[in-house]
Parts: structure tokens; C-alpha cells; sequence
């Protein structure tokens, strides 16, 4: 199909399963956009900045109608799917202190039985004290 302003050329649009989404490619090149954020360059006859996000106002990300679509910051766009996110608390297991995390992001690591924290630092610090309280033994042949 032949692109429009402010777009030059064609493009070919196609449904990436992995990102539940329509994509475009223009000009048969191996770079890529949202066809959503395609449509709102050509609606607003310009190159969306980086920062401007599109955001689809029914939470379907297949729904491209352009009556669907709004630009926003990326600031903006990201607090309105924070505040969408189902959250659980849980307890740091190197300080004790109560924390809150995404469920989505816990359930993963739950999957992958790894060890929850609070922070980066408690991580660390739980791993060194555990490598100093319990040192791997190295066994060597003969």
C-alpha cells in the first residue's frame, strides 16, 4: 500500500503475534512501527516525537481506529498503565521490610524460583552473605 504524508513510499502491514499488535514496514526495510503510531503521524502530518507514545483509549491494542488513539508522553502513558497494574505485597527476605510488586512481574519470578528483595542492594547483600556463610566447595579429581 502507498504510504501517507508524511511518509514516503509504501508500506506493508502485517499482525505481530508476540506484541498482539498490527505493525507497519515501509519501504520493504527491516525497520518497524506500530501501525497505530503510523496513523497518528498521518493525522497530525507529522513524525511523532520520540517521547510521544500513542496510547489506544479501549486498552485493545488491535483496535487501530483512529477515534481509539490518543498522543501522549511517555510519563503520561506509563502512569495510566501503572495504575492499571494489580500490585501484592511481600516481604524482603534479607530486611524484613514489606515492599509492594507488580503480581505479573512476582508470578515470574515465582516461575523461575527465584528469591524476592526489596531493593538491588538487599539482593547483593543477601548474595554475598550467603556466599560467605555457605561457601561453594570446589572438589578436585586425582
Amino acid at each position: 500500500m502507498n504510504c501517507d504524508h508524511p511518509f514516503i513510499g509504501t508500506y506493508r502491514k502485517f499482525f505481530h503475534k508476540g506484541e498482539g499488535r498490527f505493525r507497519i514496514s515501509i519501504n520493504n526495510s527491516k525497520l518497524y512501527m506500530n501501525y497505530s503510531r503510523y496513523l497518528m503521524c498521518v493525522k497530525e502530518g507529522r513524525i511523532l516525537k520520540e517521547e510521544e507514545q500513542v496510547h489506544h483509549i479501549d486498552e485493545d491494542k488491535t483496535n487501530d481506529d483512529i477515534d481509539n488513539l490518543k498522543i501522549l508522553s511517555a510519563y503520561e502513558h506509563g502512569k495510566i498503565h501503572h495504575l492499571q497494574k494489580e500490585f501484592i505485597e511481600l516481604i524482603c527476605i534479607n530486611c524484613n521490610k514489606k515492599f509492594m510488586r507488580d503480581l505479573s512481574e512476582h508470578k515470574t519470578s515465582v516461575k523461575r524460583n527465584a528469591k524476592t528483595f526489596c531493593s538491588h542492594s538487599c539482593n547483593t547483600k543477601f548474595g554475598n552473605f550467603s556466599k560467605t556463610m555457605f561457601p561453594v566447595l570446589s572438589i578436585g579429581t586425582r
